[in-house]
């Protein structure tokens, strides 16, 4: 089975984010993951989301100031993995300390 997706990449402000992830939780989309990426020592995160409907996944990119994010947990619950992730690989900030995933706790970040 061949299957085909349509990626759109679409940069979003972190302001506009929550209502974004309301209007995707509403339509039935699916949060598939979320990523952060360092780029000339300017973070992003991206939301990656699938759209059953139309085939299609929209990767909303979100550029951070600083280090600051905010939580999203309470909104779509999957998100927590993803965030905890982006704090504990990159030191995101998202204004609560997280348990460690990967490594062990008093280990120097990778970031």
């Amino acid at each position: 089975m061949k299957v085909k997706h349509k990626a759109k990449n679409i940069e979003i402000s972190l302001e506009k984010l929550e209502s974004i992830l309301k209007k995707e939780k509403a339509k039935g989309s699916r949060l598939i993951t979320i990523t952060c990426e360092k780029i000339n020592n300017q973070y992003y995160m991206i939301y990656h989301f699938d759209e059953k409907e139309k085939g299609k996944i929209i990767n909303y990119v979100v550029k951070l100031d600083g280090k600051k994010a905010k939580r999203f947990k309470s909104l779509i619950e999957n998100c927590d993995l993803y965030e905890r992730e982006c704090s504990e690989m990159f030191g995101i900030d998202f204004g609560e300390k997280m348990k460690n995933l990967f490594l062990a706790e008093g280990l120097k970040e990778p970031y």
